[in-house]
């Protein structure tokens, strides 16, 4: 029976919860048997438990529709990149479903406590529409007191994978509190309140408690850029945007530097497929041929070794090998390959929109906002796309662009500011994309 049990109990969550899964929007909330709050953070969630499905739903407050919708579209960013993502779904508190859950929270707590009534207020009362996402029972993949964990972890080649594809899914999307990369629109300002000693948050990837597998949480789009101030001008976070005005880095200054990045990672990428295969045939002296010797890690994978150690320790990463590292290049290029192939952000938009009832029912900014993300990331893969055509002619492999310093065409330039040597009279064929 218990067997029977568990097999039931799986096919359910395969159903119900799987990422993609159309039936996770037909969640019967007639089913859900316990409520719970979080007991940390300012507003904190609700936690509504299935025990027949064998999983939780979390209620996140959605005071704005553009959260909304990125976190949507965040979701399916992994999902094209082959990254394992809590699925969420946005539901219209107006709607059938949403008075049923409405209904059901209140019946699973008819005497609340003083924290969870107010966290139903705010979750169900304030807004009209509340984010369900799926709840991942597990910890964090690199625990931050355990170095022998880590380092068995990350030296395995599931684990090089999966965050060689995180790595281009955090580039694209801004998600600049997960992963050291040194890029400087993402170092930790100094001057700001409560700033965080250190780049990145690895506790945002978690291992699955049931089968261990790789889930990366807490991804969003972010709408600003964390760099202290350089010295540049102020161009605001989402160029234009009044809410993150004050910040230094803003687009251009962000694009400026991921064009450098996926120059670099391009470059490796080409170099290790070349490593190992001879360069140079015999002589007919006989001369013994040359063989292409492994390339040195990209920049991004190096950067993230280093940024790992003061979060996780020396001990934790002395497993990251450059044969390792190299493997994190390839995975961070097949993951941009195949977020460039599929391009699909600029449609899954638009559906997104139309699903909550068109621009009209929409406030014009949060229409315009979420636009300009996708828009930006957008010019992100335009960029890796040049940085590619401009890799498989050798443009890179005698040019100052990776050196250390170098900082590429005049401020507000944006990616051209960078790639404008490809469009030479010596290098014709090197695709670069027009902007608008």
């Amino acid at each position: 029976m218990r067997l029977g049990s568990m097999r039931l109990e799986k096919l359910l969550h395969r159903l119900f919860f799987t990422p993609g899964s159309l039936l996770f929007r037909f969640l019967p909330f007639w089913a859900a048997t316990g409520l719970s709050g979080s007991k940390a953070g300012l507003g904190g969630v609700l936690f509504l438990r299935f025990p027949l499905f064998g999983h939780t739903v979390v209620l996140k407050q959605l005071p704005d529709d553009a959260e909304g919708i990125m976190s949507h579209l965040a979701c399916s960013v992994c999902a094209q990149a082959g990254v394992v993502a809590p699925r969420v779904e946005i539901l219209s508190l107006n709607s059938g479903r949403g008075r049923a859950l409405v209904r059901r929270v209140k019946a699973l707590a008819p005497t609340p406590t003083e924290r969870i009534a107010g966290q139903i207020k705010n979750i169900l009362e304030k807004h009209d529409k509340v984010l369900l996402m799926e709840f991942v029972r597990g910890g964090p993949l690199l625990p931050d007191d355990d170095a022998a964990a880590c380092a068995e972890r990350l030296q395995s080649a599931e684990m090089a994978t999966q965050m060689g594809r995180l790595m281009a899914v955090d580039i694209v999307i801004n998600n600049w509190d997960r992963l050291p990369l040194d890029l400087d629109v993402w170092a930790p300002d100094p001057s700001a309140p409560f700033h965080a000693e250190h780049q990145g948050n690895p506790d945002n990837v978690h291992a699955r408690a049931d089968d261990g597998t790789i889930v990366a949480i807490d991804t969003d789009f972010k709408r600003f850029y964390p760099g202290p101030d350089a010295g540049g001008p102020d161009r605001g976070g989402l160029d234009g945007d009044e809410n993150v005005k004050g910040r230094t880095y803003g687009d251009e200054g962000y694009l400026d530097q991921v064009a450098v990045l996926f120059g670099d990672v391009a470059k490796a990428a080409n170099a290790a497929k070349a490593a190992g295969k001879p360069t140079t045939a015999a002589g007919a002296a006989g001369a013994a041929a040359t063989v292409a010797p492994p390339p040195e890690p990209s920049r991004a994978a190096r950067a993230l070794r280093d940024g790992l150690r003061p979060l996780r320790g020396a001990a934790a990463v002395a497993s990251l090998s450059d044969d390792l590292l190299r493997k994190y290049d390839a995975a961070l290029a097949e993951g941009l390959d195949l977020l460039l192939k599929r391009r699909a952000l600029p449609r899954q938009h638009s559906a997104v929109v139309r699903a909550l009832g068109g621009e009209a029912a929409l406030d014009e900014r949060v229409v315009k906002t979420t636009q300009r993300q996708v828009r930006r990331a957008g010019r992100v893969l335009d960029a890796w796309e040049a940085a590619v055509s401009a890799a498989a002619i050798g443009f890179y492999d005698d040019l100052p662009w990776q050196r250390e310093g170098y900082e590429g065409g005049e401020q507000g330039d944006g990616i051209d500011g960078h790639v404008a040597g490809v469009r030479t009279e010596t290098n014709p064929k090197v695709k670069v994309p027009e902007y608008d």
